[in-house]
C-alpha cells in the first residue's frame, strides 16, 4: 500500500512518549508499505534525523517549527474558533504536500496528533486519526492550575481543540487512542467510540539488571524536562515530598533523568537532588534506581516512564494521572498515591523494606511482559488501519440519499 504518514514531530530519535510511538509505528509500516511521512523539524538535530528515517525508505517532507515565533504569530486567531494549536501548526509547505500526495494516490491516511489532521480534511482516502490522548484535556487541566490571562487562553484552547477533535474523530474512519481509560473520556467527550492502540515497551533495552546494580535510597524520575507536567511534578517533589520521605529515610536522594532541564528544574540541584541532563540510556539509571516516581498532576494517556520502569523490575510510586492509562493493579504491580503525604509515606516504605520493594518491581516486570510486547501493540495498529479501509469502502458503497 501507499501510505501518508502525518506526525507534528520528526518520529526519531525514539527519545520521548511521541516519538517512541510515531518511531515504531513508522518503521512498522515501512516493512511492507511505501510511506511518505509529513513533519515539523523542532530542532537543530531534527536534519540529521530526517535523513536517518529516510534511510529506511521512506519519504520525508519537512517544515521547520520554531515554537516562540510560531505562538506569537498565532495570537491574532485568539478573536476566532479557530484552535490555536492548529495555527501553531500551519503549514503551506506540508498541505501542498499532502494535496499532491493524495492527487497522486494512497491508499490509507494516517495521522498523529490531531493538529495534523488539518492538512488531510479534504482527502477521500481511507483516514485513522490517532489522539493518543485529548489535547484538549490537556489544556483544561492547565486552565484549572492557572490564573489571570493564561488561564482564558487555556479555557479557550480546551473549548475550541475539543469542538475540532470531536469533529475529525466524526470524519476520520478511524479514532485512535493510547489506553481504556483515555477511550472513556474520549466517548464521553466526542461521542466518538473509539479504537484502542497502546504503546509497547523494549524489552530487551528497559530489561532488569542485577539486584546488587540498585542504589540504596536512590530515587529516579525519567521525562523530558521543559515539559510542564514533568516539571510541575518534579519541582513539587523535590520541595515538598523528599523532605518528607527524608525524615523516616534519611539516606534517600533523588535523580531527575532526561534532557532539556528548565531553569525551574536546574535551580532544584542540591545535596539530595541531582539533574543529569540528557544521558544515553535512562534504563541505566532506571536499573540503579531503588524507586521510580511519577507524581504527576498534570498530564494524559499512557505514561512511559512508568512502563519503562516497569520493565527493569523496578518499584513504581505513581500518582493518578500517571498510572491510569496503565493496565496495571495498584498494590500489585505499582503503588499509587493520592496526595503528597501518600506519596511520602509509600515511597519511605519502599525504601526501608528492599524486599517488598524487589518483589514489587518482579510483578511489574511480568506483568508489562504479559501486557506491553510491541508485537501486540502493532498488531492492534494493523487492525485499526485495517478497520479504516473496511470503512471507508463502505461509505463508499452506501448510496446517497437524493
Amino acid at each position: 500500500m501507499r501510505i501518508l504518514f502525518l506526525c507534528h514531530r520528526v518520529p526519531f530519535p525514539p527519545n520521548r512518549g511521541d516519538r517512541i510511538a510515531t518511531h515504531r509505528r513508522l518503521l512498522h509500516l515501512a516493512k511492507s508499505h511505501e510511506v511518505v511521512c509529513l513533519t515539523f523539524e523542532m530542532e537543530a538535530a531534527d536534519a540529521e534525523s530526517v535523513r536517518e528515517i529516510e534511510k529506511l525508505g521512506v519519504r520525508v517532507i519537512s517544515d521547520t517549527y520554531r515554537e516562540t515565533a510560531r505562538r506569537i504569530a498565532a495570537l491574532p486567531w485568539l478573536l476566532g474558533d479557530t484552535p490555536l494549536t492548529n495555527r501553531c501548526f500551519a503549514s503551506r509547505k506540508l498541505a501542498r504536500a499532502a494535496r499532491e500526495s493524495v492527487e497522486r494516490g494512497v491508499d490509507a491516511i494516517v495521522a498523529y496528533s490531531s493538529c495534523m489532521a488539518q492538512f488531510v480534511e479534504f482527502a477521500d482516502a481511507p483516514r485513522a486519526m490517532e489522539f493518543g490522548d485529548l489535547d484538549s484535556e490537556k489544556w483544561r487541566q492547565y486552565a484549572a492550575e492557572s490564573r489571570g490571562p493564561m488561564r482564558f487562553v487555556y479555557e479557550r484552547e480546551s473549548r475550541t481543540l475539543l469542538n475540532y477533535e470531536s469533529r475529525i474523530a466524526r470524519a476520520f474512519d478511524v479514532s485512535l487512542v493510547v489506553s481504556r481509560a483515555e477511550a472513556i473520556t474520549f466517548a464521553e467527550r466526542t461521542g466518538v467510540t473509539p479504537h484502542i492502540c497502546g504503546n509497547g515497551v523494549d524489552l530487551l533495552k528497559f530489561s532488569p539488571g542485577p539486584s546488587a546494580s540498585r542504589v540504596t535510597g536512590l530515587i529516579v524520575f525519567t521525562g523530558i524536562m521543559n515539559y510542564r507536567p514533568n516539571v510541575e511534578g518534579c519541582a513539587r517533589f523535590a520541595k515538598v515530598i523528599l523532605p518528607k520521605i527524608r525524615e523516616r529515610a534519611p539516606g534517600a536522594r533523588f535523580r531527575i533523568v532526561g534532557a532539556q532541564p528548565s531553569a525551574e528544574i536546574l535551580a532544584l540541584r542540591g545535596e539530595f537532588v541531582e539533574v543529569t541532563g540528557a544521558v544515553p540510556e535512562t534504563a541505566d539509571h532506571l536499573r540503579q534506581a531503588s524507586v521510580a516516581v511519577a507524581p504527576l498532576r498534570l498530564g494524559r494517556g499512557l505514561q512511559n516512564k512508568v512502563l519503562e520502569a516497569m520493565a527493569c523490575a523496578t518499584a513504581v510510586v505513581a500518582s493518578p494521572n500517571a498510572c491510569a492509562g496503565v493496565d496495571a493493579t495498584p498494590g500489585q504491580h505499582l503503588l499509587q498515591a493520592d496526595n503528597d503525604d501518600a506519596f511520602a509515606e509509600k515511597v519511605a516504605a519502599l525504601l526501608l523494606d528492599p524486599a517488598s520493594a524487589s518483589a514489587l518491581g518482579e510483578r511489574a516486570r511480568a506483568r508489562v511482559e504479559a501486557r506491553y510486547s510491541w508485537e501486540a501493540a502493532l498488531r492492534d495498529y494493523d487492525e485499526a488501519i485495517a478497520l479504516a479501509l473496511s470503512r471507508h469502502r463502505s461509505k463508499k458503497q452506501t448510496p446517497t440519499r437524493k
